[in-house]
């Protein structure tokens, strides 16, 4: 495990502490993963709804079911659905702006 000694003071107003809070609360992240994520070029996105989670597994569940009847057409088509629904819910590795984090400082 690392250790995460160092300490980097920044000053902020108060209005832009507790929006930084909020967004880092959204992501499901402490203030210090939080900054360390954004630092780090990586873009945070607000965690998804609890249904989210459960359309995931009944995707998977039709997609185990078409792949075991032979329907191979329709069980890509579910993967590739679970794909993109995957990739708009995690941040983006290449540091660019892939959607959600336009409305962090809205929400």
């Amino acid at each position: 495990m690392r250790t995460r000694e160092t300490h980097i003071n920044v000053r902020t107003t108060p209005e832009e502490k507790e929006r930084f809070e909020r967004n880092a609360r959204l992501c499901g992240m402490s203030l210090s993963a939080y900054l360390r994520t954004l630092a780090n070029g990586h873009t945070p996105k607000v965690l998804p709804p609890l249904e989210y989670s459960e359309l995931m597994r009944m995707i998977s569940n039709l997609y185990a079911d078409f792949n075991e009847t032979g329907e191979r057409k329709y069980a890509e088509l579910l993967v590739n659905i679970l794909l993109e629904m995957q990739a708009a819910i995690t941040p983006d590795k290449r540091g660019t702006a892939n959607g959600n984090d336009k409305n962090l400082a809205d929400s």
